[in-house]
């Protein structure tokens, strides 16, 4: 036999007496949880409360029915003695009469064997006793029912009396013990107890049971089922089923609170959303052709929910004109085919406005396949399209501007060579008539010469001269000739500010600028009327809503304003009036240029124009130009400075590549008294350059084959300190290899063709 000492405190499987000792106490632990949670079921406390009535209502009824039968059964002890006598009383009268006492104590050893009774005692007529037994009382007669029951004996007395005489020969006395007269009584009341409280037990049992399955299991059900944590597991409860339902509803309630306030968040998110992008969302029930539409829908059509009629025709009646089969087509389309709908149509809003509107839906099938609503969104894409058709136009105008200066360009250098030769020709001329012939072909040359500025200026390719300029000075200037032009029928009128700050802008557009737009005004007044000039300062910040003034960067501005009373322009027109060649003029009034070189010129100048149409009642033209310091004033008009002075002889390299243009331009330096040295481009320049020829000043074209290009050249000589000047000229203005930078370019520019007194001046000013 093994003992502690064969392994130590182990046994066989490596188990200490220790561990087995924590089992023990953990298993004990585990049940007293578990009876725990037991006795906090519902059901079990339940059963306890069923079990406490039950056997207070049994115990209540037991002491009725106890308290009745206590009534009878003293009634019976009172008459156990009697009725122990009665069987045996005509014995104990012949004893008593015969004065047998042999009998007598026969009889009353008889009546002894009842349990009850304690004593009897017969006596004769005379008063001797001819029997008396007795025996002792039992200790055991104590019961817990004893209090029921007096412990005082019953004493019973009969009188003995012999029949037929009547005669009466003495008396019988016996002492009842009540208490084991009652032992009967006290067994049947235990009983009835007893009964009683197993009744009730196997009645709270049955109702217990009842109870579960009829409320309390399905009350564990309902909280198991919304009892969940986070990671969907069921945890339990800390109470009963009712707690925890209890509780379970609680949290429901929180949650959905919780839920309810995020719901509504979202809610608010995609009501700002749909706010900010301009979007509604609908949806179009097919069966009955009812609409719904949320607020966003009502703010797109500007239409009142109240009257709505919530139907597709209701829809209908908000469709374009124009857009109405467009969007019948794009319905019927997405209901019988691709079931998708993304396009754009047109609609007039309850408040006449016209806005553009992007379709995106898609429809829902039942279950048997067939198509019964429509859902879908509409966003307002009015802006878009405005900014889309203005890009497109801006690109048509864009790619027009480049073909009018290469054609300006081209035709620059054809009227330098006309125009060189007739000048040339008018100094030879000693007729009258040719020079009458030649001074009539200068002019179309300069009239050439005017419509290439402005091919020039609508491309917004042309160079410019900006200089500060008092816009005030310029429209007093221009009024003298204004007056000549304007018919008496119209009457010019001013309102030019005070302190109006000087703006950078090329002063010779400028004026034909205001001219041009002086002429669109009176051609618009065939009747007379009134036209306006106004100037003022204005500040343009980021809340500007008007498309056009966004385009300015936030500062100060001179705003010139031209206005007349005529009769508008309509506002279908409206975008189109600075495209070029658009014109509403009568055929051969105008070439419609005015308006594409005004807005050209005024955004090469770093502001913009803008049109102000009211119908019937005149048109307002508007420019912005961004507006000097006060530090810097204008300059001195160009009307007023003096003529250039003479040049001596000076050896000019001429660089161009056209050789018409080139031999022109030598035949007028040739004419100013100037030798002239020609290179067909910059490298052949360089050449000559590098030769060691005596060089007074380089005359270059801006744009030639090859590289260098005339202006790089003239870039590089100004950076030598020994370098002669230079001048560069060109057919497209310089402004592609310029840009439309206002900053110094260190040489002097000229625009072809040149005339004999602008080359004249130009080399003046090189020379100074």
């Amino acid at each position: 036999m093994k003992t502690l000492l064969d392994n130590g405190p182990f046994d066989d499987n490596g188990r200490s007496s220790c561990d087995d000792t924590d089992d023990f106490f953990e298993g004990l632990e585990d049940l007293r949880k578990y009876l725990s949670r037991l006795t906090n079921r519902l059901s079990f406390r339940q059963a306890r409360l069923a079990v406490g009535v039950a056997i207070a209502l049994g115990m209540f009824f037991a002491f009725i029915q106890i308290r009745a039968d206590l009534a009878d059964e003293r009634e019976r002890i009172a008459s156990v003695g009697e009725q122990a006598l009665v069987p045996v009383l005509g014995s104990m009268s012949r004893a008593a009469y015969r004065l047998d006492d042999v009998a007598a104590d026969e009889l009353a050893m008889g009546i002894l064997k009842e349990p009850s009774i304690l004593t009897v005692r017969i006596a004769d007529d005379f008063g001797g006793t001819l029997a008396e037994l007795s025996k002792p009382r039992p200790n055991e007669n104590s019961s817990i029912f004893g209090f029921l029951i007096s412990n005082a004996p019953i004493i019973s007395t009969l009188e003995l009396v012999v029949q037929p005489e009547n005669l009466h020969v003495g008396q019988v006395e016996v002492v009842v013990d009540p208490v084991v007269a009652a032992r009967s009584f006290f067994r049947r009341t235990t009983l009835i107890l007893a009964s009683g409280f197993a009744n009730s037990l196997a009645l709270t049992f049955a109702l217990t049971l009842l109870f579960y399955w009829t409320v309390t299991r399905r009350i564990e059900q309902m909280a198991a089922r919304f009892r969940t944590t986070s990671v969907g597991t069921q945890s339990e409860p800390d109470g009963d089923e009712l707690d925890a339902l209890d509780q379970t509803i609680c949290d429901w309630r929180a949650q959905r609170e919780v839920a309810n306030l995020e719901i509504a968040a979202a809610a608010e998110r995609m009501r700002l959303a749909a706010q900010s992008a301009q979007l509604g969302i609908w949806e179009w029930d097919l069966r009955d052709n009812s609409l719904l539409w949320d607020e966003g829908m009502f703010a797109l059509y500007g239409a009142d929910p109240a009257t709505f009629g919530n139907s597709f025709d209701a829809w209908t009646l908000f469709l374009h004109p124009d857009d109405q089969e467009i969007a019948f087509e794009m319905l019927k389309e997405a209901v019988d085919g691709t079931g998708r709908i993304n396009r754009n149509f047109r609609i007039v809003r309850a408040d006449g406005e016209i806005a553009t509107l992007r379709g995106v839906a898609k429809t829902v099938c039942d279950a048997s396949g067939h198509r019964i609503k429509m859902i879908g969104v509409s966003i307002n894409v009015s802006e878009e399209e405005r900014l889309r058709a203005e890009l497109e136009t801006m690109q048509r105008v864009e790619s027009l501007g480049a073909l009018s200066a290469g054609v300006a360009h081209d035709f620059n250098n054809v009227l330098a060579v006309i125009m060189g030769n007739l000048e040339l020709a008018a100094q030879e001329a000693r007729m009258e008539d040719a020079k009458d012939y030649i001074s009539t072909a200068l002019h179309a040359c300069l009239q050439g010469k005017g419509l290439t500025m402005q091919l020039l200026a609508f491309g917004k390719k042309s160079q410019l001269t900006p200089q500060p300029t008092d816009a005030n000075v310029i429209m007093q200037k221009l009024l003298p000739m204004l007056s000549r032009t304007i018919p008496a029928t119209i009457e010019i009128k001013q309102s030019l500010a005070q302190d109006l700050p000087a703006i950078r802008v090329d002063r010779a557009l400028f004026e034909a600028t205001i001219l041009n737009l002086v002429i669109n005004a009176r051609d618009a007044m065939e009747d007379g009327g009134e036209i306006l000039f106004a100037t003022s300062q204005i500040v343009i910040d980021a809340t500007m809503m008007d498309p056009q003034m966004g385009r300015l960067p936030p500062g100060r501005y001179v705003r010139i304003v031209v206005e007349d009373t005529g009769p508008g322009i309509p506002p279908e027109l409206l975008p189109r009036v600075f495209e070029p060649f658009f014109s509403t003029k009568k055929f051969g009034a105008g070439h419609g240029m005015g308006l594409s070189m005004v807005r050209g010129f005024a955004e090469q100048s770093g502001g913009i124009a803008r049109i102000d149409p009211e119908t019937g009642l005149g048109t307002s033209v508007e420019l912005y130009f961004p507006a000097l310091g006060a530090d810097i004033s204008a300059g001195n008009d160009p009307d007023t400075q003096t003529a250039p002075a003479l040049v001596d002889r000076k050896t000019i390299l001429v660089v161009e590549d056209n050789p018409n243009v080139r031999r022109m331009t030598v035949l007028q330096l040739k004419h100013l008294g100037h030798a002239t040295i020609e290179a067909g481009n910059a490298s052949e320049a360089l050449s000559v350059l590098s030769s060691g020829a005596i060089v007074d000043l380089v005359l270059t074209d801006a744009v030639m084959p090859g590289e260098p290009q005339g202006v790089e050249l003239a870039r590089q000589l100004s950076e030598c300190a020994d370098a002669p000047p230079v001048i560069v000229m060109s057919g497209y203005d310089g402004s592609i290899a310029l840009g439309n930078s206002f900053e110094p370019i260190g040489f002097d520019f000229l625009l072809k063709p040149l005339s004999i007194c602008e080359l004249k001046a130009a080399l003046a000013r090189a020379f100074m």
